[in-house]
């Protein structure tokens, strides 16, 4: 899938506070449309979940 090439690829990517305060606002709007479309089954939640603690992790 590819949210999963995504969140190994920034694994190993090395972020500015601006480039981390702006992939943490990108995030939640994501958040915010999925929800809005209501487009979860349990594997595409689970592989939301698990994209977005990728991303949390390389932004801290």
């Amino acid at each position: 899938m590819l949210e999963k090439d995504i969140a190994r690829i920034n694994e190993y990517c090395q972020y500015s506070d601006e480039e981390k305060f702006v992939m943490k606002h990108l995030l939640k709007k994501r958040c915010n449309v999925l929800w809005q479309l209501n487009v979860y089954d349990d594997e595409t939640k689970q592989l939301l979940i698990g994209f977005n603690d990728a991303l949390r992790k390389a932004c801290t």
